[in-house]
């Protein structure tokens, strides 16, 4: 029987690998191009601007954020003033939920903030409330200003050029892991560092990036050779480790031996059978985020503040003034409720979070079913958004002059209609659960520093601005180091 002409050519195929290959690849390749084509021209995105590589695939987002040191939040600035979705997305009960293509690429699914489902984002959120809430962190004023003192006086003892970022970092992973572990650490001192947290956050940071394009290998990383773990994700594996580690220490401590922390209120809830039963992985992935978070996201807002105040000579002046003149509430007892309604000090801390945005980058939602319509674009559900809290923050049209430090815009008269776009926290539901422990951290160190010193800026120049790079937090492109020069509280 004769075969048909497309018969035929199977079998001439068939009978040739090499000529099969040579079509398969044609196909592939004809596929790639004509998807492309559409995903550029035809797609319902396809009025949106932007880099038409970009629309084909995230292989140009890839690039930008891994390969060109996490460059894609600020080249993407102009585009996300004209479509700016940022308190519809992250509004209370917002119905754009969490991508799980991005939360779930870091690991620690069980953590809040990777958690997808906003039911039980909510019910782990109640269950830290006994320890973040702000009633239970004005209880740790004091605690929390010892520690500042103390870190004042190592800070005095070093002669000269003083880089001071490692320093917050230190005081602030002693803070948040009184939080979490219930127990002092003498980190601020590097007596009693037993993971070597205040050392690591960094190279966390820097392996972010490679941990979310390759979730392969990340979601696989403890059964991975150590080698790999080792050259792949050095920073991310060696904290990870630290966390168990503490994790384990606390677990095992005698009960009398620990204050309540974090991981003693998961397992107090779970004892009374209002909580599951947390199990080591399920509370190293609460703490590996907890701490992470609060390290950086402090010790960012504090190098920033540092570097704005000190090349600020009339902010300076005004800020030196405000403080001195409440030294009774800061050197002799710590009064918390009157430092923190100081109206410069609080107007120089809102615009540093502004001006510095220490989560700068993007925090993706998923369009629900039913769409989203923004001036004549229409966005089908399941398309990925996100607003950029860099891109809010810079927005001339809410802030005039964004680029320039003007504590000034917080006391103005219609300073209040500002509050609803200082967003370094987020907002809604899914805002940061340390927000008022960040807050108390910050205040603390300012008023210690600037009411005791008078201190110079080193480095970098006014006019070489603090530059820095998106890795999931801001980092710095070169250090914040200054000298002191005259201590006031030593007579």
């Amino acid at each position: 029987m004769a075969q048909s002409p497309v018969q035929s050519l199977l079998t001439s195929l068939l009978s040739s690998p090499v000529d099969l290959f040579y079509l398969t690849g044609a196909s592939l390749l004809a596929w790639i191009v004509l998807t492309a084509i559409q995903q550029a021209w035809f797609s319902p995105l396809s009025d949106i601007p932007g880099p038409r590589l970009a629309a084909v695939s995230r292989l140009w987002l890839m690039w930008q954020d891994a390969f060109c040191n996490g460059a894609a939040t600020q080249l993407l600035m102009k585009l996300h003033q004209e479509y700016d979705f940022y308190h519809r997305i992250y509004k209370v009960n917002s119905d754009f939920l969490k991508d799980p293509g991005f939360y779930h690429a870091f690991g620690m699914r069980g953590s809040l903030p990777m958690e997808l489902d906003n039911d039980k984002a909510q019910a782990l959120r109640k269950l830290l409330n006994p320890t973040l809430a702000k009633p239970s962190v004005d209880r740790m004023a004091e605690m929390v200003y010892q520690k500042v003192r103390q870190f004042s006086e190592i800070t005095l003892e070093k002669k000269g050029s003083i880089n001071i970022r490692p320093g917050f970092q230190s005081l602030s992973a002693g803070i948040i892991c009184v939080c979490c572990f219930g127990r002092e650490f003498n980190i601020i001192t590097d007596e009693d560092d037993p993971a070597g947290i205040s050392q690591t956050t960094d190279l966390v940071s820097h392996h972010l990036w490679k941990v979310h394009y390759l979730p392969f290998l990340a979601s696989h990383l403890t059964n991975a050779p150590n080698w790999m773990k080792r050259s792949l994700f050095a920073g991310y594996h060696n904290f990870r480790e630290q966390c168990v580690a503490l994790v384990q220490t606390t677990l095992n401590a005698p009960k009398d031996s620990r204050r309540t922390g974090i991981i003693d209120t998961m397992l107090d809830a779970s004892q009374a059978g209002t909580w599951e039963s947390p199990d080591e992985e399920f509370l190293t992935d609460q703490i590996f985020s907890l701490v992470f978070a609060g390290i950086d996201t402090s010790s960012i807002t504090m190098t920033s503040a540092f570097y704005y105040i000190l090349s600020s000579p009339d902010v300076l002046l005004r800020l030196q003034d405000e403080l001195r003149g409440n030294t009774p509430n800061i050197e002799e007892t710590y009064d918390w409720n009157k430092v923190r309604q100081l109206p410069y000090l609080s107007a120089i801390i809102k615009e540093t979070l502004r001006i510095s945005s220490p989560a700068p980058g993007r925090f993706p939602r998923i369009v629900p079913p039913a769409g989203l319509h923004h001036k004549t674009s229409f966005i089908p559900g399941g398309t990925v958004l996100s607003s950029c809290i860099y891109h809010i923050h810079q927005n001339p049209n809410l802030f005039p002059e964004p680029e320039k430090f003007q504590p000034e815009r917080w006391l103005e008269q219609d300073s209040i209609g500002l509050e609803k776009y200082l967003v370094a926290f987020s907002k809604g539901s899914r805002s940061c659960p340390g927000i008022h422990l960040s807050y108390l951290e910050i205040y603390t160190v300012l008023a210690i520093f600037f009411s005791r010193f008078d201190m110079e800026l080193l480095s970098p120049s006014k006019d070489e601005g603090l530059a820095w790079s998106d890795h999931g937090v801001a980092v710095f492109k070169s250090p914040v180091k200054v000298r002191i020069v005259t201590d006031h509280w030593r007579k």
